[in-house]
């Protein structure tokens, strides 16, 4: 497969979307076996309902239902009374290579998902970015959102995966402007180096040693990636 295809005429092509299909379709039948092992082991070590449910927002203002196995679980409660969570025993293990999030290949086949896009957002966390950024980052970052299916991957997935939400106003911060960067870098080659790299900080890891074989320096990975 290839195409020359950049930016945003990439993001909505007919290429990537045949992409998707084809990465999500070769996924299937060992992703299936994961999953459903996956949702049985969240059930018997963490004992809550094995299958995490939530409406969130996608291309073009649309909102769709996503489905996880459940990694987190109620901790305790903040010192303004909401309930704080934590990773659970198991999602230590599926969150670093997204093993959690198996079941929005369904998603990505019937087309409201991509393999590489922004992460899919609720609408709490949507007006969350807004309070963090100013206006010129966040129309653009909106722009930049709405035009693309949201991913399984994306530069900010790996950020997320390394170092989880700390300092939420500057990861908020963080989210728009690397969601921008793919959306701009978009292509090919990109989406496959997203994938890539995604898989790499996964298993570096489950391995503990995450930091040293990936620092998360953005702007020569763009570079590498064009």
């Amino acid at each position: 497969m290839k195409s020359r295809l950049t930016g945003e005429r990439w993001v909505v092509s007919d290429e990537k979307r045949a992409l998707d299909i084809v990465m999500a379709s070769s996924l299937l039948p060992i992703a299936t076996t994961i999953g459903v092992a996956a949702l049985g082991l969240s059930r018997v070590i963490d004992g809550e309902g094995a299958l995490f449910r939530q409406e969130r927002l996608g291309q073009n203002r649309k909102t769709l239902i996503v489905n996880k196995v459940r990694t987190m679980k109620d901790a305790s409660a903040n010192a303004d009374g909401s309930i704080r969570k934590e990773v659970t025993r198991l999602g230590r293990v599926l969150r670093p290579l997204a093993i959690d999030e198996i079941p929005q290949l369904a998603n990505v086949l019937e087309g409201s998902m991509s393999m590489v896009g922004p992460r899919v957002i609720t609408e709490n966390a949507m007006a969350e970015v807004q309070q963090a950024t100013d206006r010129n980052l966040y129309d653009e970052w909106l722009e930049a959102y709405y035009a693309s299916r949201p991913g399984g991957f994306s530069s900010n997935f790996i950020e997320h995966r390394l170092h989880g939400n700390s300092h939420a106003e500057q990861s908020l911060i963080q989210r728009a402007q690397l969601d921008i960067e793919d959306f701009k870098n978009a292509s090919l080659q990109y989406d496959l180096g997203i994938m890539k790299k995604a898989v790499g900080v996964g298993l570096a890891l489950l391995l503990n040693r995450g930091e040293q074989i990936y620092s998360p320096d953005w702007e020569k990975i763009h570079k590498e990636q064009k």
